[in-house]
């Protein structure tokens, strides 16, 4: 079920290489916090070298072997892309925020295009291509692989978000802890629905692409930020199971 390529490579070397590579960007981004415009520079050259080591590592962009999904499969697919689509741009104010940060001084959008693309591309290649593939990988013929590899993926996703206690507090970190975690399940469906990273990779800096991106999350109201995750987290599960159990069903 998983593609043959992608395990040209060991599912250890994968988490290694993700680890290596969180750390050196954590490491990188306190390093040139004061670097001003070299910050920038810096920054986008080592998330390339990033997607570049992982793309080598994952050798393509697949985790199933193509054309692989059932006829049910695929319908389930569909309609959860066009749900998170929808969802995310209502919810998460897509279009104003692309449309806030085009209205932003040259210099500020240009940081702020490095921030949400490098977001995108650095995220979805560690977590859900590497992470998320490696899960896959362990446990290939297991019952609940793909459902377990998501969620598993998705909930390293967020604790990876506790680095940001180191300018921000910790009940601001803890909620973006757990919106990360979600959105991780979220993105991590569409990986698997879609059977690439393209779609996650568009949605997430898209995500991102907003003015605020720049500064320290600040608390939000609780019962708002659950009753926006909550039916994320519920639709995006039940389509992630249903979607394995039709896979399991055929496969019998």
């Amino acid at each position: 079920m998983i593609e043959p390529r992608m395990q040209e490579t060991s599912a250890w070397l994968k988490l290694t290489l993700a680890l290596v590579a969180y750390v050196i960007y954590v490491v990188v981004a306190e390093v040139t916090a004061n670097l001003g415009c070299w910050k920038i520079l810096i920054h986008a050259s080592l998330v390339l070298l990033i997607v570049m080591a992982s793309a080598w590592a994952l050798k393509t962009g697949y985790l199933l072997i193509p054309r692989s999904q059932t006829k049910a499969q695929m319908k389930t697919g569909r309609y959860f892309l066009v749900f998170i689509i929808l969802y995310f741009g209502y919810f998460f104010q897509i279009l104003s925020g692309v449309y806030s940060a085009l209205g932003l001084e040259v210099g500020k959008l240009v940081r702020v295009t490095v921030v949400a693309l490098g977001a995108g591309f650095f995220e979805e290649f560690l977590v859900r291509g590497l992470i998320l593939g490696a899960f896959a990988q362990l446990l290939e013929g297991k019952r609940g692989q793909i459902s377990i590899s998501v969620f598993s993926s998705a909930l390293i996703f967020g604790l990876l978000h506790f680095c940001n206690l180191t300018y921000q507090t910790f009940p601001a970190t803890l909620q973006q802890v757990i919106y990360a975690a979600v959105i991780g399940v979220a993105l991590g469906v569409v990986r698997v629905v879609t059977n690439g990273l393209v779609f996650p990779v568009i949605l997430h800096s898209l995500i991102d692409f907003k003015p605020d991106v720049l500064e320290a999350s600040e608390l939000m109201n609780w019962s708002m930020l659950t009753i926006v995750l909550v039916p994320l987290l519920v639709v995006a599960s039940i389509t992630l199971i249903n979607w394995e159990f039709k896979r399991n069903y055929l496969l019998k």
